[in-house]
């Protein structure tokens, strides 16, 4: 009888910690999802509060306010005022630390924190270290929208140029195209020919083949027609080392 009442005690006692146990699982569970990002369905991670008091990841909302100004979620009109929610931002990290909130949702939010890191390292290796290629990487960062960055032409241009200042040829041919497809004046369609023209003798067999077929057509900018020259760079793009033709920048 003894043995008896002991093993009923033994199981009443884990049949209690089951239940305690599905409890609190059902909790967390609860809390991760307060805390998802309305556009993205995901756990944030910069999240900020906007005006329409409810919680978003910073890139998603910025992006969604520069297209409408309303709330997501009340499609009511709504200003771009964002607020940090710092301490939103410290309960998903120790949620997801601790293994409270595990699956897709913890991974999604481990993976944007390994890309600010390497956003990180990236700005580091530009700004501190001159490093021409990290300057290309977070051109294509903000001109993309990678590694979680807001996407912002203006940002991305902005590192193209520093890239192209430090010799980096795939940015001298992005400055280079930006300049001329904005038909700007002529001093600086003589400075993008220039560009073109480094990036070229440097390998890019995209600065090649524009210069390529400017030479071939004639340019109304100030390139004449040549067929030599056009000859020239065809052959350049052809044996370029950096074989970027299919690459879209």
């Amino acid at each position: 009888p003894a043995a008896a009442m002991s093993s009923l005690k033994r199981g009443t006692a884990g049949e209690m910690e089951t239940a305690s146990s599905k409890k609190y699982r059902s909790a967390i569970n609860d809390c991760a999802t307060a805390f998802l990002c309305a556009i993205t369905q995901e756990l944030p991670f910069d999240p900020v509060f906007a005006a329409d008091g409810h919680i978003y990841e910073k890139k998603a909302i910025t992006e969604w306010l520069q297209r409408k100004k309303s709330s997501p979620l009340t499609n009511q009109p709504m200003c771009d005022v964002l607020r940090p929610a710092v301490g939103v931002r410290n309960a998903i990290e120790a949620l997801v630390d601790s293994g409270a909130v595990t699956g897709e949702l913890a991974a999604a939010w481990q993976t944007q924190r390994q890309w600010k890191a390497e956003l990180e390292d990236l700005r580091e290796g530009a700004r501190e270290h001159g490093d021409p290629s990290s300057m290309l990487e977070l051109y294509k960062c903000h001109h993309f929208g990678l590694k979680n960055a807001v996407e912002d032409e203006d940002t991305a241009l902005q590192w193209a140029r520093r890239g192209a200042r430090h010799g980096q040829r795939t940015c001298a041919y992005i400055i280079a195209r930006d300049i001329l497809d904005r038909n700007q004046d002529k001093s600086l369609t003589t400075y993008a020919i220039s560009l073109l023209t480094r990036a070229a003798m440097a390998g890019s067999s995209k600065a090649a083949g524009k210069l390529a077929r400017r030479f071939g057509k004639g340019d109304v900018k100030g390139l004449p027609r040549c067929a030599a020259q056009a000859r020239y760079y065809r052959q350049l793009a052809q044996a370029a080392t950096e074989n970027d033709s299919d690459m879209d920048y």
